[in-house]
């Protein structure tokens, strides 16, 4: 099993909000009785985030909604949302 002082954090992600939600994060996995078994798998999934607050966004967003695996919430992390149809809206494709 995986502690927090294992995962190896980008630099771009080297700071204490993000090692906290790390803390919360395989905290809540194993409330859940899950747990990463390899400490660089957990580190190749920071890397996807450009932003401290990209990962503590998703952090807070996967917790809050119960799921299993580390997900940003919809138009975050680097995805347009320019595209998309909004409330309200018909897609006439």
């Amino acid at each position: 099993l995986v502690a927090a002082e294992d995962i190896p954090i980008p630099p771009h992600l080297e700071f204490q909000q993000v090692k906290q939600a790390i803390v919360d994060w395989l905290d809540y996995k194993s409330r859940r009785g899950e747990a990463y078994k390899d400490a660089a798998h957990m580190g190749r999934k920071l890397s996807e985030f450009a932003t401290p607050t990209d990962f503590v966004t998703a952090v807070n967003f996967s917790i809050g909604n119960n799921y299993s695996g580390l997900f940003s919430p919809k138009g975050t992390n680097g995805h347009s949302t320019a595209n998309r149809v909004g409330p309200g809206q018909r897609y006439r494709g």
